[in-house]
């Protein structure tokens, strides 16, 4: 009987991550916005887990770290929405830290500069026009799947390598020196792939500042570029 290895299986399981709903969480000490946000991702057809605290924000995560989206407010008394999405990133260990998406009624230069350094999907003003929220939302699941789809594409590397390993036969003392050396060639490889996806990640980087900065005709050239990267990833990872 073949035995598949229980690492294999929860590397493969992490797969159906990138399927299924993603709860949102939303936190703002203005009750009327909260509820006013919360169903409307509801009506979405999103899980909404909803606070007018950021401490009990800080919780929710702690208890579901299946949260992938986090839209929050900046000004609150005791934490303000950049504290929380600094320490989500700070303890985030398995699982990605939730995508922001800030809102304020206060967009100033400090604010906006410190939401990209944060690496924030989207700045709403308000009072949020639903097409925008719903824009953000979109963008910030996009994100999270990529991020999940990287992680993923990581371990199966890994993993792909432990099994090769396993099925390879031992070699006599004469053959241990060729041995050797195509183990080697393998890892050099696996390290190959792993530096086209960190440009891929990096690319993706780029692409996000562009759109928000409106240059869409360089937008579509990073755009190629990570489409090249991702068909040679295709090729490469065969050879694995």
């Amino acid at each position: 009987m073949k035995m598949t290895s229980p690492v294999h299986h929860d590397n493969w399981r992490k797969v159906d991550k990138l399927n299924r709903p993603v709860p949102i969480l939303v936190v703002d000490d203005e009750p009327c916005f909260v509820e006013e946000v919360s169903e409307f991702c509801s009506a979405q057809g999103y899980e909404v887990i909803a606070t007018t605290n950021p401490e009990e924000a800080l919780d929710a995560v702690a208890r579901r770290p299946d949260i992938g989206i986090l839209i929050s407010d900046i000004y609150m008394p005791g934490l303000n929405g950049f504290n929380v999405t600094e320490r989500l990133q700070e303890r985030a260990e398995f699982e990605p830290a939730p995508e922001m998406i800030i809102v304020s009624g206060m967009p100033t230069t400090d604010n906006l500069i410190l939401a990209v350094r944060l690496n924030a999907v989207d700045f709403l003003i308000k009072p949020v026009v639903p097409a925008g929220l719903k824009r953000a939302i979109e963008s910030a699941l996009h994100r999270r799947k990529s991020k999940l789809f990287e992680q993923w594409l990581r371990e199966r590397l890994v993993v792909e390598l432990e099994s090769r390993d396993a099925r390879r036969p031992e070699h006599p003392s004469a053959g241990r020196t060729s041995a050797a050396t195509a183990e080697t060639g393998g890892h050099a490889h696996a390290q190959g792939l792993l530096g086209t996806i960190d440009e891929i990640v990096g690319l993706c980087v780029s692409l996000k500042v562009l759109l928000w900065s409106g240059d869409n005709r360089q937008a579509r050239q990073i755009l190629g570029q990570a489409d090249e990267l991702m068909r040679r990833l295709d090729q490469d990872f065969g050879r694995v």
